[in-house]
């Protein structure tokens, strides 16, 4: 089966990467992160929550693809604060 197919649409329905893995036949959920990681970088839009227990799925509408839009880039500048905090650190060895 599809993996695409194992994840459902809408917030609400979300379900958690460890029963996805298992759904999916993947051995970890590591495996599962790296099967939705090849599925995102070919153009799948697979959506994450961390509210309710979490999960994966389908945006249902244009609002929850908005709100995964805010939480991934509001993730992404967090990372970013982090990075450039390490790479200070980093000159900082080389002075």
């Amino acid at each position: 089966m599809n993996l695409m197919d194992l994840i459902p649409v809408g917030a609400k329905h979300a379900v958690p990467a460890k029963r996805l893995a298992n759904l999916a036949g993947c051995k970890s959920v590591r495996e599962l992160q790296h099967e939705l990681h090849n599925l995102r970088c070919r153009g799948a839009v697979i959506c994450s929550t961390t509210e309710n227990g979490g999960g994966y799925y389908q945006p249902a509408n244009e609002q929850e693809l908005r709100q995964f839009v805010r939480s991934m880039r509001s993730r992404a500048k967090k990372i970013k604060k982090a990075i450039r905090a390490a790479e200070k650190m980093l000159a900082d060895y080389n002075m």
